[in-house]
């Protein structure tokens, strides 16, 4: 049993990043596989927006369903 907890293994865009799309998709890549749900209920952006999550292995991709706020 692997009892190592789950890490984020990286970002995209980084945080950081200027010249961004402001309907640009944010992914988060973690070091395994996650539950779905739970990982869902914990995401959050500043300002919030609604979007549609989509897994792919250990990738969460976040559709945002308005535009982000560019800063």
């Amino acid at each position: 049993m692997d009892n190592t907890p789950p890490e984020v293994s990286g970002v995209s865009p980084l945080k950081g990043t200027t010249g961004v799309s402001v309907s640009t998709n944010i992914k988060v890549n973690f070091s395994k596989l996650m539950k779905q749900a739970v990982t869902e209920k914990a995401f959050s952006i500043a300002p919030n927006i609604a979007g549609v999550f989509t897994w792919n292995d250990v990738t969460l991709t976040f559709n945002p369903t308005a535009t982000l706020t560019a800063k």
